[in-house]
């Protein structure tokens, strides 16, 4: 009777695979880093704007705002609603700044371009 090979932990063939795709990062596919790039953005913007929500309206009631001159007609939970999604789209655009500045001039340069944006096109 033939004995079958042992089976591989699968600890050790996760840690092979996380040494492959440390050696390689341009190996991981495009989807992945957009999604791992949108996430370290939307994240802490989404803390930030938590965070920014609590503060403001601790301080503030929504029912005494007052915009040019006229109470606003909404309820508080639109007031709340639309504080937030504010404060939110703020923090997004500050970190989106941050993480656009924080590229090196490698990542700046591999990335592809629109067709024939910086392309020299030779007549004949």
């Amino acid at each position: 009777m033939k004995r079958r090979p042992r089976a591989r932990p699968a600890r050790a063939a996760s840690a092979r695979l996380a040494q492959r795709l440390a050696e390689r990062p341009s190996a991981r596919a495009p989807s992945a880093v957009a999604g791992q790039t949108l996430m370290a953005i939307a994240w802490p913007a989404f803390l930030a704007a938590c965070l920014l929500e609590f503060l403001v309206f601790a301080l503030v009631d929504p029912a005494d705002l007052h915009l040019a001159g006229h109470a606003l007609a909404l309820p508080r939970q639109a007031v709340y609603a639309l504080g937030f999604f504010g404060f939110w789209i703020v923090a997004v655009v500050c970190s989106a700044t941050t993480a656009l500045l924080m590229r090196t001039p490698a990542q700046v340069n591999e990335q592809p371009g629109p067709a024939g944006s910086w392309e020299v096109k030779e007549e004949g």
